[in-house]
């Protein structure tokens, strides 16, 4: 409820096959797919992870069909354009396809929007957390303490015993 007034909460955006093709060839490149330039006939989601969040997409092109990472896709149209792996894929008569998805791709549960309403409601860190994460406990880490020359030394100390490796 607190991240309904985030800019990203819902999102589509409209690709056409050219598009797609271009900005997926050099995963087509890896496959061994890429003897010609291959065009993009269809493409839909193959699977999908415990979240409900897409895991792999299938496209079929010119070429043959490849199943591709979520992830990998994303990363290949860009992430200011596919914002999440939460999205659906519809596909238009017109060679072109529609992503309409949700969130900002993170997927670990907190909506960074959420929480900023939840504070400016007078919300406490600790009521935030428990919202987003009710199964986590805040506790202190009192036997932790960072020492930089420690950390140090110890890389002096690997980079040594790898050396003589």
């Amino acid at each position: 409820p607190y991240c309904n007034q985030s800019p990203r909460h819902r999102w589509s955006v409209t690709l056409d096959f050219k598009t797609l093709s271009e900005r997926l060839m050099p995963f087509f490149n890896l496959s061994g797919l890429s003897k010609n330039q291959p065009v993009i006939k269809k493409l839909r989601i193959e699977s999908l992870n415990k979240l409900g969040r897409a895991s792999s997409l299938l496209v079929s092109s010119s070429a043959g069909e490849i199943s591709i990472p979520a992830t990998r896709f994303r990363d290949l149209l860009g992430t200011a354009l596919i914002r999440s792996t939460a999205f659906e894929v519809i596909l238009t008569g017109n060679d072109t396809a529609t992503f309409v998805g949700r969130g900002s791709g993170h997927g670990v549960g907190l909506c960074q929007w959420g929480a900023k309403t939840m504070a400016e409601t007078k919300n406490n860190y600790r009521q935030i957390l428990n919202f987003y994460y009710s199964q986590a406990k805040v506790t202190k880490l009192n036997a932790f303490t960072f020492n930089p020359k420690s950390t140090l030394e110890h890389d002096h100390l690997l980079a040594r015993n790898l050396a003589s490796e």
